[in-house]
């Protein structure tokens, strides 16, 4: 995150992959450092094991470089927040021609960072007859854009020093397979994206709590919560655009509740694009104000969506897995399985004293789909009779619907 010192900014390659993945992020997380704001605190379990089962993940690979007998030199000092130590230290081994430098540190103006590894390479540089290169042990199964945007920093601080920009940088997957990336491929990429960072710090922009796919391990996700629930955000329509939550605005239409009692189509928006995201916040606000969860039929396009599906049959099973796909770096494990079948479901019925419905595939007409209005889960949907209908208990004075889609989750865009 963002840190001070002594009244100026210091910034790491991590601040630049938080401003990838959300730039509101960026803009709490420079709340935090210049004390606008406290830092949040709150329990993390699923972030921690990843960061675990990531340290496990480094540690394996340090095992198994000293176990070949190859010469690691770990530049880590007893104070691991001593980067200037570090970074001397960093310099020495690679003027020394260590052969794998662990923990590599770089101090870069008002940036630092941390390699985990450093590999030496036959290239003639400033050092003498060889040069370096940055590895980064990542427990995901493929590389992502953060992972290169460290990456180049590391190369890019390597070059400062051995006055040779290195030609190549790896990255140790959890998978236990090793990728390799050309510098030049991804560093007018790094400039780019560290430029729009360092103006967007620069000139304060605004930001707004857009739910990304980030938010799942954000510290700041209640903070954003919050602000989003207290705003009556237009974000928090299930499936709305972000270019679509601008286009509203330039309608004078900025919460979910004016969306919903909207009574004309905005100019900005398709008649259709409209209709959708109209009833969807008629639905939302329908639950806020009565409790309801409503639901109604939706019209599917012929050959298109659950159309695709199989229709219901007797034979039908369902299976269901779970796992843990962190149990080992390398590796998951498969733990449970499930498998459901009408028998079984009748039997679990009789035992229950009720009569469980008999699949009819051929009384289910083209094209009427039932789906269940926002939920705290994932909402369910599969084929139903056009008989089908929207519950009407509740007052006429709240805003009804059409159609809906599914409730609001984590999404990048």
């Amino acid at each position: 995150m963002i840190q001070t010192t002594s009244g100026r900014l210091v910034l790491s390659p991590s601040d630049l992959n938080d401003y990838v993945e959300c730039p509101h992020l960026s803009t709490l997380a420079l709340d935090v450092a210049r004390g606008a704001r406290p830092h949040p605190h709150v329990p993390e379990d699923h972030a921690d094991l990843l960061r675990r089962k990531g340290e496990e993940h480094e540690a394996n690979y340090l095992a198994e470089l000293r176990k070949q007998g190859r010469e690691v030199v770990n530049v880590l000092p007893a104070d691991p927040w001593d980067f200037a130590t570090s970074a001397r230290s960093t310099e020495e081994a690679m003027r020394a021609g260590a052969e794998i430098i662990y923990q590599a540190t770089f101090v870069q103006g008002d940036w630092r960072g941390r390699a985990d590894f450093l590999e030496r390479i036959d290239q003639p540089t400033a050092l003498g007859k060889w040069g370096y290169e940055a590895l980064d042990a990542k427990l995901a199964r493929a590389e992502k854009p953060t992972y290169v945007l460290q990456l180049c920093f590391y190369t890019e601080a390597i070059a400062s020093i051995q006055r040779v920009t290195p030609e190549k940088m790896h990255v140790l997957l959890g998978i236990g397979e090793r990728r390799t990336l050309r510098h030049a491929n991804f560093a007018a990429y790094y400039r780019r994206v560290r430029a729009r960072f360092l103006g967007a710090l620069g000139r304060a922009a605004k930001t707004e709590p857009y739910p990304v796919e980030h938010c799942a391990l954000c510290e700041f996700r209640q903070v954003c919560d919050e602000q989003r629930a207290r705003e009556d955000h237009l974000s928090l329509v299930a499936g709305i655009r972000r270019e679509q939550v601008n286009r509203l605005r330039s309608a004078s239409i900025h919460t979910l509740e004016q969306l919903a009692w909207a009574s004309a189509k905005p100019a900005e928006l398709a008649p259709r694009t409209f209709e959708t995201l109209h009833n969807q916040a008629g639905l939302q606000l329908r639950r806020r104000l009565t409790g309801t969860l409503d639901w109604h039929p939706l019209a599917g396009e012929p050959g298109c969506g659950f159309e695709r599906l199989p229709r219901p049959s007797p034979g039908d099973v369902i299976f269901d897995i779970e796992g843990d796909p962190f149990w080992e770096p390398a590796r998951g494990l498969h733990f449970l399985f499930g498998l459901l079948t009408h028998e079984a479901a009748a039997h679990d019925a009789a035992a229950r004293g009720v009569t469980p419905p008999t699949p009819k595939p051929t009384t289910t007409p083209p094209g009427a789909i039932k789906r269940s209005g926002p939920t705290t889960g994932q909402g369910s949907a599969r084929p139903s009779s056009a008989s089908s209908t929207s519950s009407t208990s509740a007052s006429s004075s709240i805003p009804t619907c059409t159609s809906t889609t599914t409730a609001p989750t984590s999404r990048r865009r």
